[in-house]
């Protein structure tokens, strides 16, 4: 094989006495073919060979080996386009894994058969048979069904998770994933769950399994990329449909606000602000995006009513900067001191000193000497009490 010389690959396996390591060789053999496209080569080999691995007598095996060895053999048929052929393989298969004593060895088994059923579920959706697909999965619930423990039953319905919504399983699983233990193995399938709804556009449905994935941040990251996706393309109404979350509803309302903002539409972002609940950094983002629309618009009231709404207080300070670099290009110095020292105000509300060191080194960057917004000249800049906020943060320090 390393050679490339696969007649005389052949040929060596041909004399292998131990049936597993005939069949190994002959797979890999088989894998080659089909990696060259020649496919006519590859089937010329997998009847027979898959023939004489099933005759083989199971006790010359471990039994997990040998359905592992039978899985890869039904992969080559499917790699091949033979996904009929493949099926019939995984059934003879699945057969003698029936017939395994050894709760471990059928434990390893059945793992084997259903990440094999799955890939051939995967194969008949790429070819578009979503019918064949849903019966090839449900091979995956049957060994689940059979699993001794909530556990197990978890680790193998979680390989449904990689299937893609068209073939049509989100309500068998959602019911099966209910009786799950907690733990990764639920939270991934539920999350495919939630995906697999919002893809259908039963959002209803999305929300309702949204709900049984108690870590928030990982619910928060779910809703909000399915609502990034359908604002990117401009479905503002599809991505309201995915807020009103209990828990998580009101900033995700606010990220919506803000894609609104940006495109414009600020009469309906701002119609979204009584749904954003508590202070968070959904909604901080989104009042300084609006204050620096404010700023850019030369109506400095509004854009200072803004920056206040903003709650982390070293935020509002970085948006109160920014703001002053803005008003300071479009209305003069006179205009953007007193910002200033409203940002330098802010700083003696952070309680916690390394908080303060952080925004006063912020602040520092932006305002100190050589910056925009600098006193002129450097002597001024280092006397007690000049106007510096670069001094100011260092007596805080």
């Amino acid at each position: 094989l390393e050679a490339g010389d696969l007649r005389a690959a052949e040929d060596a396996a041909a004399v292998e006495p131990w049936p597993g390591g005939a069949a190994q060789a002959k797979l890999e053999i088989i894998n080659a073919h089909l990696a060259q496209h020649d496919v006519p080569a590859a089937r010329r080999l997998l009847d027979p060979a898959l023939a004489a691995l099933f005759a083989s007598p199971l006790s010359n095996f471990e039994p997990s080996n040998f359905v592992e060895l039978s899985c890869d053999y039904a992969a080559a048929y499917a790699t091949s386009g033979d996904l009929a052929a493949s099926r019939r393989a995984l059934e003879v298969t699945a057969s003698v894994a029936a017939k395994i004593a050894d709760a471990r060895e059928k434990r390893y088994a059945q793992r084997s058969l259903a990440q094999a059923f799955v890939k051939l579920a995967k194969a008949y959706t790429k070819a578009g048979q979503f019918a064949e697909a849903r019966r090839a999965s449900g091979e995956v619930f049957k060994r689940a069904a059979e699993a001794r423990d909530g556990e197990e039953r978890a680790t193998l319905l979680r390989l449904l998770r990689e299937l893609d919504p068209q073939v049509g399983i989100a309500d068998e699983l959602a019911a099966a994933v209910a009786g799950l233990p907690a733990g990764y193995d639920k939270q991934s399938i539920a999350e495919a769950i939630v995906r697999w709804y919002a893809a259908e556009r039963r959002d209803a449905a999305a929300l309702a399994m949204a709900q049984t994935i108690h870590d928030l941040s990982s619910r928060k990251y779910l809703l909000s990329n399915l609502i990034w996706e359908r604002t990117k393309v401009g479905d503002f109404a599809g991505a309201l449909a995915l807020a009103p979350d209990r828990d998580v509803g009101g900033r995700l309302y606010a990220e919506i606000a803000s894609r609104l903002l940006a495109g414009d539409r600020i009469a309906e972002a701002a119609a979204l602000e009584p749904k954003f609940g508590g202070p968070s950094e959904e909604t901080d983002s989104y009042y300084a995006d609006l204050a620096f629309r404010h700023a850019r618009n030369n109506d400095t009231a509004a854009a200072l009513k803004m920056a206040f709404q903003i709650r982390a207080i070293p935020r509002r300070i970085g948006a109160l900067v920014s703001l002053a670099t803005q008003i300071d290009a479009l209305a003069g110095r006179a205009a953007s001191r007193p910002i200033i020292a409203q940002a330098l105000a802010s700083l003696a509300q952070i309680t916690d000193l390394m908080d303060r060191a952080r925004a006063c080194n912020m602040v520092s960057a932006q305002l100190g000497y050589g910056s925009t917004l600098a006193d002129e000249q450097p002597v001024a800049a280092m006397q007690p009490g000049g106007e510096s906020i670069a001094v100011a943060c260092a007596t805080e320090a």
